[in-house]
């Protein structure tokens, strides 16, 4: 099949689209020609191929890096891309983004039938402003694209309910998952590289987060949780991969409460991620909205215990008591006093991360999630016919 796939970002962090690229990538592997239009953000190329995905990026009219939020109208070139490369299949990836809406509109204009991914619950921002455009932008314009779509697809069950609010028919609603590679992450990588690069001694008990450093992943909460911890311990320390506007602000909270123990890694390249979490004593993630997560399944993957919140597809992942817990979102005491029951029970977290990784073999592995997108799509052509151009 010839399929496009239109997203904001294709994968150019902060708040690249990771599951767009890996999808792009295992469909390439299995012989469909596969082509991505997305927005040309910061110095990144116009055209470039990663492996046989041919990605096509157009310059946004709008780009705003602190959320980060790229504004691309992109109708025309949607247009001339499914005529030029006889596209079959137009899979669009998220809802609330003005490239989501150009394939809306083409595919109003042309008839032509679009798999819509919904990758995410309805944010919050922590921005007063910001939130109401947002919700704003959400009743009317996400609800066209909802609408519009001919398939949607929620990464998570619990995502079900936003499609429907948005207006979606659950006739249209199938659910398939996130996935990762679990050979890629896996336990027993060389985490003692990062543990020695930033000054981590052996005997620390190290707990991690990996992600954007903005508001709505809650990380204020984890720093809160080890000032709580500090007071009984003097060897656990934190380290805080990523980077992002909210940055400066959690280094200053950091200090003002002077807590030494925090360590600000900065942006690390996806490919050390697996060595990341092999550092790890036990992964945390206090967010406060989540579609279904890539981070907790890396961790998972990594024989790692995970302590998030049940927001999203949180509670798809992790089984409270069985490969984590899940505690309230904003409770820094309750998060402080599971990262020490888990300190204080390394058999349990052991056991915890041995139960996560299974299930990661078991569920979320791109050879068991890619063949139900082709099946989506075969669905999607059975289904309709569109004229070509």
């Amino acid at each position: 099949m010839n399929i496009l796939m239109v997203t904001h970002h294709f994968y150019e962090p902060p708040g690249g689209n990771y599951f767009g690229m890996r999808l792009s990538l295992e469909l390439a592997k299995r012989g469909h020609n596969v082509y991505v239009i997305c927005s040309k953000v910061r110095n990144t190329k116009a055209y470039e191929e990663f492996d046989s995905v041919k990605v096509f990026r157009k310059k946004p009219l709008i780009y705003m890096p602190n959320l980060p939020y790229a504004a691309t109208f992109m109708v025309s070139e949607i247009s001339r891309y499914i005529k030029h490369f006889n596209i079959d299949i137009l899979h669009v990836h998220t809802i609330h983004y003005l490239s989501s809406l150009s394939a809306a509109i083409v595919s109003k204009i042309k008839e032509f039938p679009y798999l819509l991914s919904v990758l995410g619950m309805t944010q919050t921002f922590d921005r007063k402003l910001v939130d109401i455009v947002f919700k704003m932008y959400e009743s009317t314009i996400s609800r066209f694209v909802v609408k519009q779509a001919s398939l949607i697809v929620p990464l998570a069950k619990r995502l079900v309910t936003r499609a429907l609010w948005l207006g979606a028919s659950p006739s249209k609603i199938r659910v398939i998952p996130n996935s990762i590679d679990p050979v890629i992450y896996a336990p027993n990588k060389e985490g003692s590289k990062i543990r020695t690069r930033f000054g981590i001694n052996e005997e620390d008990e190290v707990i991690g987060f990996v992600g954007r450093l903005v508001p709505l992943k809650g990380v204020k909460y984890l720093l809160e949780a080890l000032r709580l911890i500090n007071k009984k311990m003097d060897h656990v320390k934190i380290l805080i991969v990523g980077d992002g506007p909210q940055r400066k602000e959690l280094e200053l909270l950091a200090r003002k409460d002077k807590n030494f123990n925090t360590i600000f890694t900065g942006f690390i390249p996806k490919e050390e991620l697996p060595n990341v979490y092999s550092a790890l004593d036990i992964f945390v993630l206090p967010t406060l909205t989540e579609g279904l997560s890539n981070t907790i399944l890396e961790a998972m993957a990594c024989g790692k215990p995970v302590i998030t919140t049940p927001v999203g597809g949180n509670t798809e992942l992790v089984e409270d008591g069985k490969n984590g817990y899940l505690v309230a979102p904003r409770s820094s005491k309750e998060l402080a006093e599971r990262i020490l029951d888990l300190i204080h029970s390394p058999k349990r977290r052991v056991q915890m991360g041995q139960n996560g990784r299974e299930k990661i073999k078991k569920h979320y592995t791109w050879d068991k999630t890619v063949p139900r997108y082709e099946e989506a799509y075969e669905h999607l052509l059975s289904q309709l016919s569109h004229p070509k151009g």
